[in-house]
Formats: C-alpha cells, structure tokens, sequence
C-alpha cells in the first residue's frame, strides 16, 4: 500500500506544471513586452508578461521564432520585407504576419478626429483577409465570431453560432458600407483580422499564400509603414550603421525645382538633404506672407485639412496632431481659418482664396515632378 500511494504521488507530481523562475536582462524584458503588445491583439486580453513568456516556450518553434525576431527591429525587419518583395521573392508566412500587425497598428492610429486613412485601403485590408480566410479551414466558433465583431457589422448578421458564411457576408457588407455609406465608416479593427488569421492559422502552403496577398500590397504596405510611424515615431529607412541618422537606402529623392503658382499664391518646394520634402506657401502681394510646411508627415496633415475641412457651413471644424481648421461667418460670405498647433499662428481666408489655395495644391500634385517624390515618401512614411 506504501508502494502505491508514493508511485500515485509521483505520478500527481509529473502532472503538476513545474515553476521556473528565471532572471532576465531589461533588454530581454522589453521584447517580451513587445510580444505581449503582439499576442494581446489577437486573443483580446491583455496578458502577463509570465504567460507570454510561457506561450513563447510552448510554441518555440521556428516560425514563431522568426516572428519574433521580425518584431524586436521592426525598421530593419520590414524593410527586408520590402526588399524581398521588390526582388520578386516570395514572403514567408511570419513576414506576412509582421506585415499585418504594423497594418493594424496603421488602421488604428487616430489623429485628431481622424483616420486619414483612404475607403480604397479600408476595402483592400477587407479584400485581403477574404483571400487568406479562404486558404483555411472555416469551422463556426470563437474566431468566426471575433472576425465578424472587429468588421463593425455585427448587428447584420443574427445567426449564432457565427459561420464562416457569415464572416464572408459580413466582409462583403463591410466592403458596400465603405464604398457607399453618406458619413464615412471606418471599421478600424478589420487589420485585427488580418493579423490574427495570419497568426493563428498553419498555412503551409506558401506560394497560396503569396498569391493571395500580392494583389494587395501596395495597400498593406502603405498602412504597415504608417503603422511603423505610430510605434517607431521615424519613417522606414534603414540606418548606415547602428546609431546613425537614417538616410534613404535606395535612391535619393528627385528634385523640384521650379515654383508652382496660380497668379495669386504660389508654392515653392525643396527636398531636405535629399531624404525629405520641404514646401513654402508663399501668399499674394511683393510682401506676402511666406509660410513653410515641413516635413512629409505635417504636409500630409496640410493636405487632408485643406480637403477635409466642409467650408460651405457655419461652425465647421477640422482637428488633428498639426493643425486646426474652423469655417466662420464673415458678412454673407463662410471664411476659412486654419492655425498650426505648435505656434498658434492663424490665417483666414475668403471662400474665392481657399478654394484658389486648394486648386494650387490640385495643381502642384500633378506635376509629374512632385507626385515621384510624394510617392517615394509614402513608401517610408505609409499613409499619413
């Protein structure tokens, strides 16, 4: 009887989980809680930094570890990604899965009151994850009914269990309310899903895979680079070595030279040592106001109040991190004003010369010379 009761207690004592504990540097505990930034958005509870390090050891194998070491650089990890993909090579499935999470990290990322992110890339995340969601094995439960709740349609689709049908449904509404709904519908957590179907699934066949998101990598990419900008705080341009100043690593950007004007107000531009675009806004008159606007992120923020901010009612107001942007009446015409967050500094406008300074800016992004460098910048620093 002794025998058995101490061969029962060992084999209870094999059972029972055993506890380790193990010091770790600063360096080590912060990419843990890089990881755990990570692993909180798919399963939607925020974990300790314990559990974390449990599921890293439970699941060490080699495609989480690539992951994980795509995370700890994301500079470096995500401009290896667009290497490859310029090179025509193929990703594999933890490249794709960075890819998505700096793309939710972009569709989350309020300015202000605002997004700043286009309905064309809203419906190209959508479209993305339909065609990865299609490569899987699609079963009703728990992930059915996560997907459908971060695509902002839930109350559509009453069936419960949640099918997959029903996560196909409700894309494809998603998709017809961005395209068509009168007041913008953003359904900022459609990355979420992305990022967790690429996570969470065994995808093992990797050319499907490629052939299924490559239509959409100039979207995913742009919202990946303005995810990079959220955490990071710098555009996607990789160092000379470590502790330099960034530079550009492919080719320098164009230059524009001549000024762009419209008879009134005219635009002159300059691109900062060759890494980044600088533009002056010079006003009417031989003495007139010179305002300069530098560099992409706030030109960008310019740019999406001058076209943003409804200038055709009383009482309109545009917000975001650079600028703020409000309409006021002025006799019987609706004046515009705008002032940049950082100094205060104000101008009005009648509604003949806001309109004439968002034709300048219509006409100034057509030139062939200007959209090369535009668009080598929105490669760096994503959709701003």
């Amino acid at each position: 009887m002794v025998r058995e009761r101490e061969t029962s207690q060992s084999k209870t004592q094999e059972k029972q989980q055993k506890t380790l504990s193990v010091r770790i540097s600063d360096a080590l505990h912060e990419r843990l809680e890089r990881v755990r930034d990570v692993l909180s958005v798919r399963g939607g509870v925020r974990l300790s930094t314990s559990e974390v390090a449990k599921q890293l050891l439970e699941a060490a194998d080699e495609e989480r570890l690539e992951l994980i070491e795509l995370m700890q650089k994301p500079t470096e990890g995500l401009t290896l990604i667009r290497e490859k993909h310029s090179q025509g090579l193929q990703l594999s499935k933890s490249e794709w899965t960075c890819l998505a999470y700096y793309v939710h990290q972009g569709l989350e990322w309020f300015t202000g009151n605002y997004t700043h992110v286009s309905p064309e890339s809203y419906i190209g995340v959508v479209n993305a994850f339909l065609a990865v969601y299609a490569l899987t094995p699609q079963v009703p439960g728990r992930d059915a009914e996560y997907y459908l709740g971060n695509l902002d349609v839930r109350e559509s689709v009453g069936t419960s269990p949640v099918t997959p049908e029903d996560v196909v449904k409700a894309a494809a509404l998603c998709i017809h309310k961005v395209k068509t709904a009168k007041k913008p519908f953003t359904p900022v957590y459609a990355g979420r899903n992305l990022y967790a179907l690429l996570d969470g699934e065994r995808l093992a066949n990797i050319p499907s895979l490629n052939k299924a998101l490559s239509p959409f990598w100039p979207v995913l990419w742009r919202l990946a680079a303005r995810g990079h900008f959220r955490v990071c705080n710098a555009p996607l341009r990789v160092p000379r070595n470590p502790g330099e100043e960034h530079f550009i690593d492919n080719s320098l950007l164009p230059p524009v030279s001549e000024p762009i004007g419209d008879g009134q107000y005219s635009l002159s531009f300059s691109t900062l040592d060759n890494t980044d675009l600088s533009i002056l806004l010079v006003f009417p008159g031989t003495r007139g106001t010179m305002y300069p606007i530098t560099p992409y992120p706030m030109i960008a923020r310019f740019r999406a109040m001058l076209f943003g901010l409804k200038a055709d009612a009383e009482w309109q107001h545009w917000n975001s991190d650079f600028f703020h942007a409000y309409t006021s009446k002025n006799g019987d015409e609706i004046d515009a004003s705008f002032r940049a967050n950082d100094n205060g500094i104000t101008f009005g406008f009648s509604p003949q010369d806001w309109a004439a300074l968002k034709n300048l800016f219509t006409k100034a992004w057509n030139t062939p010379e200007v959209s090369r460098v535009w668009d080598k910048l929105t490669q760096e620093y994503g959709e701003l």
